[in-house]
């Protein structure tokens, strides 16, 4: 009984602790029914395995879990149990929200925070939980999941979203509380195109869906997935170093150039080697100074590397990971 349309149909799927499945609908291009408990559509719908409704819903014997949505694309559990999602704006604010139950959403009286004087009565009216990120313009927000890994320092204990419109993934930090953005950094611009969905591996590598040039989709052969993998994590880089970092890079991530400044060297000559994921070298050169500039361009592509320094006799000092663009 879920309306259909040729877009805004929502449908990110998500199986609680409890068994329970979560799916989003969206409003099928229809703003009188994210408003209308009696539909399915525009919601965030919770149901067991059988279809039913669960007994501890918001609205006794039905499925609808929280109303006033648009079109959620993502979906994922936080460190403290709570559900984050990312929802697409009209042509303003894509949002970044919490998900609460039994609780209005907005849509399609409010977008974004509760600022208007329709949309303050309105909030004050039927409780509208604001976002706690929304984007204007839009960057059309896809999938989300929430990262832990301190060999991915970039990526670490941050949200992570991806982005079709701006084609990036953005990394949100949050408080900790996890109910409020602290940062917010754009990755891969424009490396790959559109970005769908992303997923977490079993040896914490992430794989991003490509999802071609426009939403259109007119050439979709072109569509693929991406491995993103610390390189500290690969086999013939685990290399112990100074509990202290010694090597310091900016900017991280980089275009193709960094400032380095190396800390306890004292003059002595020693070596840097960038090698890629596979553990090959891809640049190498001697220096004496202990702050400078380096140029990898059109020596490397997209992805992450480690940045050694070594000393006179080839033993590793300092290493850093380096993220390029």
């Amino acid at each position: 009984d879920l309306p259909g349309n040729g877009t805004h149909n929502g449908c990110r799927l998500f199986f609680m602790s409890d068994t329970t499945l979560l799916a989003s609908t969206g409003d099928v291009q229809n703003l009188s029914l994210p408003q209308d408990t009696s539909s399915l559509s525009g919601k965030m719908l919770r149901m067991k395995t059988d279809g039913s409704a669960p007994s501890d819903n918001p609205i006794p014997g039905s499925l609808v879990y929280s109303l006033g949505h648009r079109n959620v694309q993502g979906l994922s559990p936080l460190p403290n149990g709570k559900m984050v999602m990312s929802e697409h704006g009209a042509s303003t604010d894509d949002e970044v929200q919490l998900l609460k139950a039994g609780r209005n959403y907005g849509w399609p009286n409010v977008e974004g925070y509760c600022t208007s004087p329709s949309e303050i009565n309105f909030c004050n009216n039927f409780d509208v939980v604001e976002p706690m990120k929304a984007y204007t313009p839009t960057i059309g927000p896809s999938d989300v999941i929430f990262y832990q890994n301190p060999l991915f320092p970039e990526w670490h204990n941050a949200i992570l979203l991806t982005v079709l419109k701006n084609k990036q993934v953005r990394a949100l930090r949050l408080n900790e509380t996890y109910d409020s953005v602290l940062t917010d950094i754009a990755y891969l611009n424009n490396r790959f195109g559109r970005l769908r969905d992303i997923a977490i591996g079993d040896n914490k590598e992430i794989y991003l869906a490509t999802n071609g040039a426009s939403w259109a989709n007119t050439d979709p052969n072109t569509h693929s997935i991406i491995r993103l993998r610390p390189v500290a994590s690969i086999t013939g880089l685990r290399t112990v170093y100074a509990e202290k970092p010694m090597l310091h890079l900016h900017p991280n991530p980089s275009s193709g150039e960094i400032q380095y400044r190396i800390d306890g060297f004292d003059g002595r000559t020693f070596r840097m080697e960038l090698l890629n994921a596979a553990g090959k070298c891809v640049f190498t050169d001697a220096f004496e100074m202990t702050t400078g500039k380096i140029s990898f361009r059109e020596k490397t592509g997209a992805g992450l590397y480690l940045l050694r320094v070594l000393d006179e006799n080839g033993r590793g000092l300092a290493a850093e990971r380096l993220l390029m663009e």
